[in-house]
């Protein structure tokens, strides 16, 4: 494999000392990683308080900081100030935090989780490790590994041994005499890739009144134990750093089209060397929804009363070639309903009623208007004043029946999510009987965005509803609410911190099954962009969909469509998806006034979704990221 000094050169001139800017002084840096638009670092301050800070650039650490902890299993808070070798890493749904404690015994690594980089809590430890990197599970990974140093080599573990009082433990790199990295390594970063493991380790060492920086690389199979496929026999980066006697790497992180490595010393707070990336490419936005040129597909027809204010929010269910839609419509009296629509092609829509197929029946759906004593606007949502809103299809074939689930509202309390039905027959031939509404929710809360997955799961029916910011995953014997029993969010998917999708989330459309998993479309918002709702994707695992086997590190559609903002600007709003032949249809409401759709090729989009942002090896040892 090409040696890494034929990819590129080394270079000497990007060490700098890292700012703080205007903000109090960084104090001890002890971890960084990457995550959606830049890096994070962990840090520790003169009192004693953890925090996290965020840098778009992975080099001014001068944003808002949030409050650390990590405590153990029964809740005591750790004292962190004397702990060492600290890492940090994203996993699919959580980050991995890693530190080692120097206890009377010897050293122990303790590993951590949070699903919000603010709570930690432990999960693990490993008596006799040093520091330890880990390694997502993934296309290059056949599984979730610990890579960690002891006694100068490089062993591994998978992360699943760790339950386990003595876990198998392998060496996947030896020291090596008379090279740069003799004095041993230890481990800064490592990059699941569709071929393996890049690894990335710190061999600095001081020489006379300065410090030597050593970065080194090696690449490992994804299989378990990793095979050792290539490692650099000089430096893949070195630096000289004077007025220093010891620095202490960190980490590392990928921001664009650079590399940064991180140490931490003694004068200088943190130390960051900027190189260009010889392995990862820039990503390139592929993961993307294509619009219907003829967009929108449905508007609001004035001379209808029923759906004049709007046709929007619109859910899908394809059966034998045919996309049957229903829609959100907002009347002329501000009341929400629910029309229908059906098309041949899942582009053109062949057929629309001239009246509702849904309509309120309840009181906790009821017709409330503007003037009625006791509206209260908070409730109030796509300039609606009650009724039925934001309706989902799913088909459950073992049931023999298609259920609807969609938001009521009765104008002045919370919003609920309710649950309605009939054979698959009556749906196809048009004749609406449905079911009585069962509300799902408790009256005390607004819940929204309620869907049925299109199979029970071990017998059980698994619910997705949103209650701010999280979604929230049920699973039930049945659909009889009431009476107390109310929908409980036994798991969540929660936002990301950083990312796209950091305010909250709600399922869009119903999952679809693939042999990949349950293709999951999902909306979001951004803590940084409050006011625009855009689009992801997400696969859920098939046994088990709480587990979220990949998530689209980008909008895969936003609010850029005159008729997307429109109305109320920057909406983009799915309802449903659908498999017509080898397309995959979206169907979502833009500027809460009409009704789009949007496709992709399913398979192309799949791969793009499993593989986005992961690095792909050459035979010739470069790295192309998507």
């Amino acid at each position: 494999m090409t040696e890494r000094r034929q990819v590129a050169g080394k270079q000497k001139k990007a060490t700098r000392k890292v700012p703080s800017g205007g903000r109090p002084p960084l104090g001890r840096p002890l971890a960084v990683a990457s995550v959606p638009g830049g890096v994070v670092l962990i840090a520790i301050d003169a009192a004693g308080r953890i925090f996290s800070v965020k840098s778009p650039t992975g080099l001014e650490f001068d944003g808002r900081r949030f409050d650390v902890a990590v405590t153990t299993p029964s809740g005591k808070t750790y004292d962190l100030s004397r702990a060492r070798a600290f890492r940090l890493a994203a996993a699919k749904e959580e980050y991995i935090l890693s530190f080692v404690e120097d206890r009377p015994s010897g050293p122990v690594l303790i590993i951590a989780s949070s699903g919000d980089l603010k709570n930690f809590k432990m999960k693990h430890a490993l008596a006799g490790a040093g520091s330890a990197v880990f390694v997502s599970g993934g296309r290059g990974s056949s599984e979730e590994m610990l890579i960690f140093s002891r006694g100068g080599a490089t062993l591994a573990t998978k992360f699943s041994e760790l339950k386990k009082k003595q876990p198998r433990v392998v060496e996947i790199m030896p020291l090596r005499r008379g090279s740069f990295d003799s004095g041993g390594i230890v481990p800064l970063a490592a990059l699941d890739t569709e071929r393996g493991t890049l690894l990335f380790y710190d061999a600095s060492r001081t020489k006379g009144k300065s410090v030597e920086l050593a970065v080194g690389a090696a690449v490992f199979s994804g299989d378990y134990p990793p095979l050792l496929l290539w490692r650099s026999s000089s430096p893949f980066w070195e630096g000289l750093f004077a007025g220093e006697q010891e620095a202490n790497g960190i980490g590392a992180a990928v921001v664009g089209d650079s590399l940064i490595f991180y140490w931490t010393a003694e004068k200088a707070s943190l130390i960051a060397a900027a190189v260009p990336n010889p392995f990862v490419l820039p990503p390139a936005r592929r993961l993307e929804l294509k619009r219907f040129p003829r967009n929108p597909i449905i508007e609001p027809d004035p001379y209808a009363a029923f759906e004049a204010g709007g046709t929007f929010n619109p859910t899908a269910l394809e059966h034998k070639g045919v996309v049957h839609i229903l829609y959100r419509a907002v009347g002329s009296n501000g009341v929400s309903t629910i029309g229908y629509a059906r098309s041949s092609d899942g582009l053109n829509v062949d057929e629309r009623l001239s009246y509702p197929v849904y309509v309120p029946r309840e009181t906790f759906e009821g017709r409330a208007a503007p003037a009625r004593p006791g509206f209260d606007l908070s409730f109030a949502s796509g300039g609606s004043f009650g009724g039925c809103e934001d309706p989902k299809l799913t088909y459950i074939e073992e049931d023999g029946l298609v259920y609807l689930t969609y938001v009521a509202h009765n104008g002045y309390s919370p919003q609920r999510v309710v649950v309605s039905s009939l054979p698959i027959e009556n749906f196809l031939a048009k004749h609406f009987n449905w079911s009585f509404p069962v509300a799902m929710s408790d009256p005390r809360v607004v819940d929204k965005s309620a869907c049925l997955l299109p199979e029970k799961i071990n017998g059980k029916y698994v619910i997705f509803h949103r209650v701010f910011p999280d979604v929230l995953i049920d699973f039930t014997d049945d659909l009889n609410f009431g009476e107390g029993r109310w929908l409980k969010g036994e798991y969540t998917i929660p936002p990301r911190p950083f990312a796209w999708d950091s305010r909250k989330l709600s399922i869009g459309s119903p999952p679809i099954k693939t042999k990949h998993g349950w293709l999951t479309i999902y909306h979001a918002v951004d803590d940084r962009d409050p006011g625009r709702y855009k689009v992801g994707a997400m696969i859920l695992d098939k046994k088990d969909p709480r587990r979220v086997l990949a998530r689209s590190r980008y909008p895969i559609l936003e609010p850029r469509a005159s008729y997307e903002n429109e109305g109320k600007a920057g909406i983009v709003y799915p309802g449903g998806a659908v498999v017509k032949g080898e397309e995959l249809f979206v169907y979502y409401g833009g500027g809460d006034r009409v009704a789009c759709v949007a496709t992709a090729p399913l398979e192309r989009f799949i791969f793009e979704l499993l593989n986005e942002g992961k690095p792909r090896l050459s035979e010739a040892g470069v790295i192309v990221r998507r």
